[in-house]
Parts: structure tokens; sequence; C-alpha cells
């Protein structure tokens, strides 16, 4: 690729370039995970006095390593899902677009730590066997946290639609999690959310962590506008336990969202959530929603 000129760097970038040229001579050279500059010129990252302005600016993109394509699944209305790995990462995509990665972990742990908390080892407020779904495997992250939470005797079963992504879990990204789905305490449920919670009885679960959409508007699948419905909500309600709660996962606060659920009989917190533990902005938002009528003790 061949090297043209850049106009975008100016004297606001000193500090920056500072810690990370290497001057040679008149010849300023840096390397960034995408772009690579080099600077012709009497700059001297040293010298106040000296300005960016009086140099020549060359850029060009960097050589990239080549995504590795693992896997694609199509849903029924079209949906694409596929798995790649990039430098010992893994990304899924959803239609070509990033939906998650090993990367960016933090919030789908999150999910996990604030919705378990009342079912911790060292709580009192912990039932002798507590029951956690999750609906939504992912690439595993959510699992993954809420089995080092849990302790033993107890039980996480995952609803899961796409059965590629089972296997992925189980095949490619053992490497970066390890067995989840090996565990003892872990329980894999394949189908559709809505049906399975639809089968499940009254007072079946201490937690329900669901990371599924983006949000109610924002829908991952067309299908999935029914998990948002009063109906759905109230189905919800009457499958955890008492004192237990349903955990949401969103991309952004949805505040039409956090309005049904309190129709719905939830009282609900609201928690700011990084995508990674070094961001500095909150763009995430997880929500936990507990039956209005039914006691809690923290």
């Amino acid at each position: 690729m061949a090297w043209a000129a850049a106009s975008f760097l100016n004297q606001s970038l000193r500090l920056t370039l500072l810690g990370l040229l290497t001057t040679t001579n008149k010849a300023n050279s840096l390397r960034s995970p995408h772009f690579h500059y080099f600077l012709i010129g009497d700059w001297d990252p040293y010298d106040t006095t000296s300005s960016l302005d009086d140099c020549t600016i060359l850029v060009k993109p960097a050589a990239m390593k080549p995504y590795t394509d693992l896997g694609e699944s199509i849903m029924p209305d079209g949906t694409v899902f596929s798995l790649h790995k990039h430098d010992n990462d893994f990304y899924l995509k959803f239609n070509g677009f990033e939906l998650m990665s090993t990367i960016q972990t933090y919030s789908e742990e999150m999910l996990a730590d604030i919705g378990c908390k009342h079912i911790l080892p060292d709580k009192k407020t912990r039932p002798e066997h507590p029951s956690v779904l999750i609906g939504g495997l992912g690439l595993g992250f959510t699992l993954k946290r809420a089995l080092q939470l849990v302790g033993k005797p107890a039980t996480v079963e995952v609803a899961e639609l796409m059965p590629p992504l089972i296997e992925w879990n189980r095949t490619f990204l053992v490497e970066y999690n390890g067995p989840l789905l090996d565990d003892p305490r872990t329980k894999i449920t394949q189908g559709d959310f809505f049906d399975i919670i639809n089968d499940k009885s009254p007072s079946s679960y201490d937690v329900l962590l669901i990371d599924i959409d983006n949000t109610p508007d924002d829908l991952i699948t067309a299908g999935n506008h029914k998990m948002y419905s009063p109906a759905f909500l109230t189905k919800l309600k009457n499958i955890l336990k008492p004192g237990g709660c349903v955990t949401y996962w969103l991309s952004e606060p949805a505040p039409k969202f956090k309005k049904l659920l309190g129709k719905a009989g939830f009282n609900v917190e609201e928690h700011a959530a990084r995508p990674h533990i070094k961001a500095k902005r909150s763009r995430h938002c997880i929500y936990v929603a507990r039956d209005k009528a039914k006691t809690f003790s923290k």
C-alpha cells in the first residue's frame, strides 16, 4: 500500500507522539494498530516551540492479519451468523456486522455479577440449590461468569436457538473459555427462548439472565418481538422463585421497555455497563427486574 499525505494530524498529538515516536535524524516513524505514520521535517517532540505543522506527514494502512472464517449459520428469516478468528480473538458477526467478540466481554460478565448477587455462596439469601437460566449462549462469557459465582450445588441452564453456536462453544471457543458446556452444573437447552419459557412451571428459577437482543427496538431476529409482550413478561415473573430476578443486557438504555417492565409488575434497577473494563464510557445498560409482590432481602 502506497504512502499518502495526511492532513489530519496536528499539534494536539504531541503527547501521544512523544511517547511513541522513534526519532532518527529528521525522520519520525510511528506504528499504530491500524496505520503507519512517517514524518519528515524539523519537528522535535521534546521542543515545545516546534510544530508538526512544519512537517510533511505520510500515512498508510498497517498490514492487517486476515480473518479466519470458522463457521456460518443461516436462520429461517435469512439472518446470517458467522464466527471468525483474528489475531487470537474470536468474533461473532450478524449479517456481516460484529455482534460480540472476546475483546469486549465486561458487560456480559457484569450481567451475571448483578443478576446472581443474591445467590452467592456467602449470602443468607442463597437457596440450597440455586437455579439459573441464561437466555442466549453467545460466546459463553455470561455462562462462564455465572459458573464462577454460583458455587456448588447449582444448575445453570442455557437456552440457545442456534445449534451451530452451541457446537462452536464446544469446539473453537474451548481454547478461550475452557469446557464450560461439560461442567456438570451446565444444562444446554436448544430451542427458541420464547417456547422454552412457556413450557416452564411456576417458581422454577432464582435468576434469569437474558442477552438476546440489543434492545426491544433493535431485535437480532424479527420474531423476537413476542418476548417483550405483557403476557410474556408476566410469564417470566411467574417462573421466578420468591426473591428471584430477571436481568437484561441491553446495548443502550431503553426507557420504554423499563416502563413496560414496571407495568408488568416489576421493580426495575438500572445499571450502566462499560463494554470493557478500561472503557471511559458506559454505553451499555443492565436492567434488574424483581416482582413487586414478592419480598426480597438483600
